[in-house]
């Protein structure tokens, strides 16, 4: 009988998630306020044409500087926590803050969809709370090329073909 309710508390929690991150979706899309952050191509360019440096944060530095999951790459502790919000907060026009960006504009069946759907959710809410609405924030995956979001905004993907 223990098993019994262990397995349908689990089955009504991961559907009440579901519910959530699809609601918190459609809020998040149509009303929340986003950060304002560049293209890949305007990141490229504004580091290329300013000569400046870059921080990046991605999701590994955001679950260790907001202590809400494990990496692999590196072990939580506070000092890092602490030293990495400091350094998200820098405000400096020698150093570029890169942010991520949500796409929303994936076919509502493919795996990006649903991947940035619980993405959104677990890792990127409780970052915007950090978020300066005023200051314009490079891309992180400015890194990654080969990214399928970077292909809806520039022209990388006709690029890659020719090589």
């Amino acid at each position: 009988m223990k098993k019994i309710h262990f397995i349908f508390k689990k089955i009504c929690n991961f559907i009440f998630e579901r519910f959530v991150i699809n609601i918190y979706f459609f809020v998040f899309k149509h009303f929340i306020r986003k950060p304002h952050i560049l293209s890949f191509d305007e990141t490229v360019d504004m580091i290329l044409n300013n000569n400046i440096c870059v921080a990046r944060y991605g999701d590994g530095e955001m679950k260790l500087m907001l202590k809400t999951g494990f990496v692999g790459f590196q072990s939580p502790n506070d000092a890092l926590s602490c030293d990495l919000l400091n350094s998200f907060k820098v405000r400096n026009n020698r150093l570029l803050i890169c942010y991520h960006d949500i796409p929303l504009r994936f076919p509502k069946k493919s795996d990006e969809y649903r991947f940035y759907k619980n993405y959104l959710f677990k890792t990127y809410r409780p970052s915007l709370k950090l978020v300066d609405k005023k200051y314009c924030y490079g891309n992180t995956n400015f890194t990654r090329f080969y990214h399928p979001s970077m292909y809806e905004k520039t022209d990388f993907k006709n690029l890659c073909q020719t090589y």
